[in-house]
């Protein structure tokens, strides 16, 4: 699994995604979670009380999280790292954490001009009226490859999602990659979470291959991977982007909930 394993969900999205649509709410969450999956970043519950006479109330903050000061973030990785620069940075609410980033420019346009990806997508002269790109023989080659990787984990796991340990093993190598996976959805890896620390409680001393540290190891870490999502909804309710998938990956300045993302096509 070379390419889930280095890769990050944006990068594999805007490199996979044919005449269709990459918005700007896909893109965002996918880097979102692929950062609490690499404990950057960590979601944390408070509860707060206004008044005495007023009921408890809970809210969820965005915090740094254990790996985010040794973490080298992306430059699309960092429209959610860069809030918490400085000293002390204080939490963050995240339905405020999440309306703020899409506040971001273009980001499919940033993605494959991006040291990662610059090698697989070329514009020629032509392209600067529709704002487009087109993937290189290399950058065709490395689609077909990412594909077959995600081909084959969907066959490792069909029939199979419901075995916490085997999914959480994949997750561990490809972090926020495992939302390519069909049939794997927040509100799912939430549940195996849960699954899987109570089957580790079940059996103490046994943890699963070569994560001894790994988050799962410790409750809580995706629980609240469901919220995520709906957050996410609440932030944009209307994603529909206004982009041409057919003419390649697209900066023509489309903004808002959609952003701008037309598959990059053009093989």
């Amino acid at each position: 699994m070379k390419y889930l394993e280095t890769l990050t969900p944006a990068e594999c999205l805007v490199l996979i995604t044919t005449n269709g649509v990459i918005t700007k709410k896909q893109m965002l969450k996918m880097t979102f979670v692929d950062l609490i999956l690499k404990q950057v970043l960590k979601i944390q519950e408070e509860q707060h009380q206004a008044h005495p006479r007023d009921p408890v109330m809970t809210y969820k903050y965005v915090y740094p999280g254990s790996r985010f000061g040794s973490y080298f973030p992306l430059e699309h990785e960092q429209i959610f790292t860069n809030a918490f620069t400085g000293f002390d940075p204080p939490p963050i609410l995240l339905r405020n954490f999440i309306k703020s980033s899409f506040a971001s420019g273009d980001l499919v346009a940033g993605l494959v001009k991006s040291a990662n990806l610059k090698d697989y997508f070329k514009r020629k002269w032509w392209n600067f009226f529709s704002g487009s790109y087109k993937r290189t023989d290399y950058g065709v080659e490395v689609r077909k490859k990412i594909l077959a990787e995600i081909s084959e984990i969907e066959q490792r796991l069909k029939g199979k999602t419901n075995q916490p340990r085997l999914v959480a093993n994949i997750v561990y190598k490809i972090n926020g990659n495992i939302l390519l996976i069909e049939g794997i959805e927040l509100l799912g890896l939430a549940q195996i979470d849960a699954d899987l620390f109570k089957e580790m409680n079940a059996n103490q001393g046994q943890e699963i291959a070569d994560n001894s540290s790994s988050c799962a190891t410790i409750a809580g870490c995706w629980s609240d991977l469901d919220s995520i999502g709906d957050s996410f909804d609440s932030s944009c309710s209307n994603d529909s982007s206004g982009c041409s998938g057919d003419s390649g990956c697209s900066s023509s300045g489309c903004s808002g909930c959609s952003g701008c993302g037309g598959g990059c096509g053009g093989d």
